[in-house]
């Protein structure tokens, strides 16, 4: 539940507004808590009640083009930044950020959808005393070819 008093002294929501609000965060929390979370970040952005309600619908309606898992860890991911609005959702869908899924104790150097570690070319290890190794590109690559070479 939402507390509509707590938004910022510049946003004023209609009693008719409240009520769609809260039908969209009903359906929100049924595609996940996320999602529902996200939508309060939207309300409480401080932005005019249309504008609310509308980046709302259009977050809900990308479930046309996109799974609801997918759109459940975009929020998760939006959730972690400063912008709440269907834009930030929509450019972490489209750029596919919200499959990128880190294993807790090892960094992910490469994105998991474009590049697998096997086909990532040359590699070197991290740490001697682990397998753990890291995809080398650009400069870096560059560096330890030079490096090699000066030894």
């Amino acid at each position: 539940m939402i507390d509509f008093n707590d938004l910022k002294s510049r946003t004023f929501i209609s009693d008719e507004g409240k009520e769609r609000l809260m039908v969209l965060l009903e359906e929100a929390a049924l595609m996940g808590p996320n999602i529902a979370e996200y939508f309060k970040g939207i309300i409480k952005s401080g932005r005019m009640e249309r504008r609310i309600i509308d980046g709302c619908r259009a977050i809900l309606s990308l479930k046309i083009a996109y799974s609801v898992e997918r759109i459940e860890a975009a929020c998760k991911r939006g959730l972690a930044g400063n912008k709440f609005n269907y834009g930030a959702i929509l450019n972490i869908l489209q750029n596919k950020q919200d499959l990128n899924v880190q294993t807790p104790g090892i960094p992910q150097i490469y994105h998991a959808s474009t590049v697998s570690p096997a086909t990532s070319g040359p590699t070197v290890s991290v740490n001697k005393n682990t397998d753990t190794s890291e995809s080398l590109r650009g400069s870096t690559f560059f560096n330890l070819q030079n490096n090699h070479i000066n030894e």
